[in-house]
């Protein structure tokens, strides 16, 4: 029931907050609901595991980080509970910037659950965001996206990596196909558009900033709303 109780009060519409508050309940939101299925099918309460991983996820909710990830780590041993206690154990990590124990964490998860897509998806993130590695970035981007059905962060981030490789071509498909998964995704409309308006393409980059509501933190004054006859 508190998982429930917390996924109803995680339901962020896209745009909904602004600033890194915002930033904060949309990835918040993704991450109750994802711990939450993890749950699906479990058996009977195992040694207090249940009450433990409400409890994460409380803390993590709270954005008490040091308390979530401890709690999470408690779970290592626990079946039930895997793979989805030490992914969000590694976000833990991640966020606390001790990114060289979530690599690690997530590495060794991904021997044994190597068609989970948020492993590869985060994966990803640290060898981006920490090594620079963007051969190894784009590789377990690539992997995620084969293994999720709705794989619009990490084409998101793909995109990043052929925008930085100059791959524009590349950057642009990838942005696009991440738009069409969701649709309402205001940080590829924001670095669709502003790629568009660095190749020229200004037209496309207003279409764009159109797609993109008031109230997001991607939203520009300039923008205005999309109008009928812009919808294709």
């Amino acid at each position: 029931m508190r998982i429930q109780n917390s996924i109803e009060r995680h339901k962020i519409l896209p745009g909904a907050m602004p600033g890194v508050a915002g930033l904060w309940n949309r990835a918040l939101g993704a991450a109750v609901l994802f711990a939450a299925l993890s749950l699906a099918g479990c058996g009977d309460n195992t040694d207090g595991h249940r009450e433990i991983f409400a409890q994460a996820l409380q803390a993590y909710e709270a954005q008490h980080l040091d308390q979530a990830e401890d709690l999470f780590a408690k779970l290592s041993t626990s079946s039930v509970y895997q793979p989805g206690a030490g992914i969000m154990q590694a976000k833990c990590l991640f966020y606390l910037n001790r990114s060289s124990e979530a690599q690690s964490l997530l590495e060794s998860l991904v021997d044994d659950y190597p068609a989970n897509a948020a492993i590869h998806h985060w994966l990803g993130r640290i060898y981006l965001r920490d090594s620079k590695n963007l051969e190894g970035a784009a590789r377990e981007f690539q992997k995620a996206i084969e293994l999720d059905e709705t794989p619009f962060e990490s084409q998101y981030y793909l995109a990043r990596i052929y925008e930085q490789q100059g791959q524009i071509k590349d950057a642009l498909l990838e942005y696009n196909r991440a738009v069409s998964a969701r649709e309402r995704f205001d940080k590829i409309h924001h670095a669709l558009a502003d790629l568009y308006g660095r190749v020229g393409m200004d037209e496309r980059a207003r279409r764009e900033r159109r797609n993109i509501p008031p109230g997001s933190p991607f939203y520009q004054k300039d923008s205005k709303p999309k109008k009928d006859e812009d919808k294709e």
